[in-house]
């Protein structure tokens, strides 16, 4: 569980931590139609933090991603950022590789820190934020660094976004939980998969007529505390990904997924593109989990 350190420059009273986050619903379907919800996640985050002899080196793509900065971007004080960066560094305790936005807080901070203007826009701030993200993952929607910039929770239909009030939150902590797979993921070569996959019709009717309305079900009834729907929808999601996204979920937790989908006892669904990191799951009321895979844990996360 890695996590990005770049070094830059102490700029007074900085001392915001900047959150992970977690996409509740969306991942994929986004692309096909449906919406998505995004929520800050405070058991992760990052933050400015001042160099020791200790400090470790940074990430060797820091350097790659200053020089795309400088080439590509216009709204940062990109000399500030590169003659700074021998005197602090971003310390992050998000994992890299897990689905829980390591590079978007990176660019929020980073964002923060340099940006030459105050922008009160959403849709521009998500735009600025995808041009900054696309270096890591090849495109970027700018919701990740949004959400922890903003930290609030964010609903978009890919397009226009806006934060939203979770009025369920409290009745779904203590059930809704991550799955660690204790292995990371790139989250390019899955996207890109994703992608070619949409080429075959019958997957992408799919995606349109099936998993994208489960998904915007699942954010009406999870906004809005109908938890016997959440559970029903969020069991839809979990039996088409399944069946349609195999190469998206790790061989030693294919049967732990059907033993949740056949018992209802939980249900597991992607945490972003899948492959490794975090999955994410609903318990049942009064239910427990079984045994998990060896080098597998669970967390639970308050939203």
């Amino acid at each position: 569980m890695g996590a990005f350190r770049i070094f830059v420059g102490k700029k007074e009273g900085m001392t915001r931590r900047y959150p992970a986050k977690l996409l509740v619903f969306g991942e994929y379907s986004l692309l096909r139609g449906s919406r998505a919800l995004c929520v800050p996640l405070r058991e992760f985050a990052g933050h400015w933090a001042v160099r020791g002899a200790d400090t470790p080196t940074d990430h060797p793509l820091v350097g790659e991603w200053i020089a795309y900065l400088e080439r590509e971007v216009e709204f940062l004080d990109n000399g500030a950022l590169r003659e700074a960066m021998v005197t602090e560094y971003f310390e992050s305790s998000i994992p890299v590789g897990y689905g829980l936005g390591s590079s978007g807080a990176l660019c929020a901070a980073v964002y923060d820190r340099f940006g030459l203007d105050e922008v009160a826009d959403i849709g521009v701030l998500k735009s600025r934020f995808a041009k900054m993200e696309q270096f890591f993952h090849g495109s970027s929607s700018g919701l990740d660094p949004l959400t922890s910039y903003l930290e609030q929770p964010l609903l978009t239909d890919g397009i226009d976004v806006r934060p939203v009030e979770m009025v369920a939150s409290n009745r779904v902590n203590g059930r809704l939980f991550l799955l660690d797979s204790g292995r990371g993921r790139l989250t390019g070569p899955l996207v890109a998969q994703f992608l070619e996959q949409c080429r075959q019709p019958a997957f992408e009717k799919m995606c349109r007529n099936e998993l994208a309305p489960a998904v915007d079900v699942a954010i009406r009834a999870f906004l809005g505390g109908q938890l016997n729907e959440l559970e029903d929808q969020w069991a839809r999601i979990s039996g088409l990904q399944l069946s349609y996204f195999r190469q998206m979920i790790p061989d030693d937790l294919m049967h732990l997924w059907s033993v949740g989908i056949e018992s209802r006892a939980f249900s597991l669904k992607l945490c972003g593109a899948g492959g490794g990191g975090f999955f994410l799951g609903l318990r049942s009321e009064d239910k427990e989990l079984p045994i998990l895979p060896g080098g597998m844990r669970v967390l639970y996360p308050v939203l």
